[in-house]
């Protein structure tokens, strides 16, 4: 069996971000296989979707940190445990930021991250990276090829309808 932990990022532990590092570390002395990160914007007020089918969003969501941050600090504190995104809204971000962020994490690392990458549920986050919810599949697809060419080739070329 392998066990893995969610770090740090929600709720009030949001609030202590110096606890990342700490945690993080004890973890993998404790032997945590894997550190996991999520990837929330806001928690609306009055939401047109709530959390996991019900009509309001966890009050943890209200503080959340940077998952790429998180990540980035988690692996400067292990050595051998995997670090995952469970998930990250992929159509948010501009692919080559993305690619960036993600191989500067992996590289950080020494190769241990482990890349989830969904489309998320609430509305209103999307509204506000303005970004329309309708587009989010087409988003995602398209934005998986154009990591798959940043990641593949050297000079990378991409063109698609949302990200050249």
């Amino acid at each position: 069996m392998r066990i893995g932990f969610a770090l740090p990022q929600f709720g009030p532990l949001a609030h202590h971000p110096e606890d990342i590092a700490r945690f993080a570390r004890q973890a993998e002395e404790l032997g945590a296989d894997s550190l996991w990160v999520g990837d929330r914007l806001l928690a609306p007020v009055d939401p047109i979707v709530g959390y996991a089918g019900t009509d309001v969003i966890p009050s943890e969501f209200r503080a959340a940190l940077d998952p790429f941050a998180v990540l980035a600090t988690a692996a400067a504190a292990t050595e051998r445990a995997e670090l995952g995104t469970d998930v990250i809204n992929a159509p948010w971000y501009p692919p080559a930021l993305l690619a960036r962020t993600l191989t500067t994490i992996d590289l950080l690392s020494a190769g241990r991250l482990l890349v989830g990458l969904g489309t998320g549920w609430s509305p209103e986050e999307y509204e506000a990276v303005d970004v329309p919810m309708a587009e989010r599949g087409r988003r995602l697809d398209e934005c998986l090829d154009a990591l798959d060419a940043w990641w593949t080739r050297n000079p990378v070329e991409y063109r698609g309808d949302h990200w050249t």
